[in-house]
């Protein structure tokens, strides 16, 4: 026999919604020869709406979704923007549309989201992003109560400051990307009857305050 043994990967077919985010391009960069990966957005094979559509052409057979849609704005205590839509009610409306695919083939299916820590601790710099990022992580712990006896698992990542292009001056500490998709890499290794609590990540010189 061959010195070298050959490592078993288990494969696993994975939608990736928001493709073109730094956080999305990282997590491809590592695992596009682990995984099969469903690219899903802007400048992808695939757009969000293509997913969504009754007669959607992408295969109802994946094992995982990863949503890495976000926007943010800095318009302080404004609410008017498109935040909150493409924050919240992109991320519902996947939610809803991969339930009703789970119906017609059931199978374990990781649910993983990528909020904010903004979800729990004041950005004056956009009001609604921390709002439309709250409304996110209290949706999907309600998702994983409803679908509790599914075989559908969801979970929140709740990142604070990570060197994105949304976070173009960098006015204190912040993580590489490359936390995100070891994060993400722990999650699809877990077994599918385990859950978690949202995970906060957040560079270790930073403060958060609720006041």
């Amino acid at each position: 026999s061959s010195i070298f043994k050959k490592i078993k990967v288990v494969l696993k077919k994975i939608l990736i919604i928001g493709s073109s985010s730094k956080m999305a391009k990282d997590f491809i960069k590592s695992n596009h020869d682990l995984h099969k990966l469903i690219l899903v957005g802007r400048k992808s094979k695939y757009k969000l709406e293509d997913f969504l559509k009754s007669n959607s052409k992408i295969k109802n057979d994946y094992n995982a979704i990863l949503f890495f849609i976000g926007k943010f704005i800095k318009n302080y205590e404004n609410l008017n923007s498109s935040i909150q839509t493409i924050n919240f009610e992109f991320l519902k409306k996947c939610i809803y549309k991969n339930f009703t695919n789970y119906k017609k083939n059931k199978r374990p299916i990781k649910f993983i989201v990528i909020t904010s820590l903004d979800s729990i601790f004041p950005n004056t710099n956009s009001l609604e992003y921390s709002v439309s990022k709250a409304a996110s992580s209290h949706m999907i712990l309600n998702f994983q109560k409803f679908h509790k006896e599914t075989k559908i698992n969801y979970f929140d990542i709740q990142p604070g400051a990570v060197k994105t292009t949304m976070l173009r001056k960098k006015t204190g500490n912040a993580m590489n990307t490359t936390e995100i998709t070891k994060t993400i890499d722990y999650i699809l290794r877990l077994d599918d009857q385990t859950s978690l609590f949202p995970i906060r990540l957040f560079p270790k010189k930073n403060s958060y305050s609720k006041y």
